[in-house]
């Protein structure tokens, strides 16, 4: 009888030893990068880490405000695992080009397509600006340093002749907020134009209380610089329209150029792990969307791979070949 007790006691204490181990097992530690808080690409990252946090119970998923480009040197140092960047800077980083050149990330690997924005210099509909000739001697907005927003802003001044130095020697000023900034200066008249992303059918929510405030105006770009403006910026960046009427002042389609966003991740990590994170986030693609707005609507796993110019990770590899979006 005392054997049995004995046997009993020191089962139960094994079964409860085990199922504590099992219980308080250590999870592994996501860090996905952002960037500024407000932005929708802050708040991707973090529906994104919501549904790996609710699926994949091994995973416990941290969003951490980041940059576009500062992103995938964090990701190639492992100072996270994901980050959320353009496709351009994911290919100058991976390439180690631009202000990559002294940091090339060997170690990032493409995860899977975001989204895409086009983006135009945007002037009150009530003002006189028609071109982006007349921003010379303007004040304007062109976005937060170190976004590719910003990188995007630079490059169509300067095709166009124009530098933050010019347009100050000429009268005007260069500020550097973010697009929700930018806008509520462009509404209250402390800039007179602002760089910012739009969409081909729909506008982004940091633009919309001005467009329905008092109107904004698209400027188009000429075509040959707009051509050479896609050629400097490389990476992916294409030639696109904003659809007629998005904009109440513009009823025409206005010329202008699409970046599309994209998430990479560190080579390192398990590629099983990353195929239940690809799976995740595909599998709840319409609950994104919703969540996201109509701007978000090219998020479609027909689009998952698009600016996927450097290495993919097996892990979603694997994933986009079951799907049959990729051989």
């Amino acid at each position: 009888m005392k054997k049995l007790i004995v046997v009993l006691i020191l089962g139960n204490i094994f079964f409860f030893a085990w199922g504590q181990t099992v219980i308080c097992a250590p999870k592994t530690d996501l860090i996905v990068l952002g960037i500024r808080l407000g932005s929708t690409g802050h708040m991707f990252a973090t529906k994104i880490s919501e549904l790996i946090n609710m699926d994949i119970p091994e995973v416990s998923a941290t969003v951490v405000t980041g940059s576009s480009e500062e992103n995938p040197l964090n990701v190639q140092k492992k100072r996270a695992q994901i980050g959320f960047t353009s496709s351009r800077f994911a290919i100058l980083a991976y390439k180690g080009e631009g202000s990559y050149k002294d940091m090339p990330c060997k170690d990032i690997r493409f995860l899977y397509f975001f989204g895409i924005t086009l983006d135009n210099f945007l002037a009150r509909a009530d003002s006189s600006i028609r071109k982006i000739e007349d921003l010379k001697d303007k004040k304007i907005c062109v976005g937060p340093k170190g976004y590719a927003l910003t990188e995007g802003a630079l490059a169509v001044l300067k095709e166009y002749g124009l530098t933050p130095e010019i347009i100050r020697k000429s009268g005007g000023n260069v500020s550097f907020a973010s697009d929700s900034d930018c806008a509520q200066m462009l509404q209250d008249k402390v800039v007179d134009a602002m760089f910012g992303h739009t969409g081909k059918s729909a506008l982004i929510s940091q633009i919309l209380p001005i467009e329905h405030a008092v109107g904004l105006r698209p400027l188009s770009y000429d075509a040959e610089k707009l051509q050479q403006v896609v050629k400097t910026l490389g990476g992916g960046i294409t030639i696109m329209e904003i659809d007629g009427g998005v904009y109440k002042a513009e009823p025409r389609p206005v010329l202008s150029f699409g970046t599309p966003y994209v998430f990479v991740i560190h080579k390192d990590v398990p590629d099983d792990l990353v195929y239940k994170i690809t799976r995740v986030s595909w599998e709840h693609e319409k609950d994104i969307r919703s969540a996201m707005g109509p701007f978000y609507d090219p998020y479609k796993i027909e689009n998952a791979m698009r600016g996927a110019e450097i290495p993919i990770h097996p892990g979603a590899l694997k994933y986009f070949r079951e799907v049959g979006i990729t051989k």
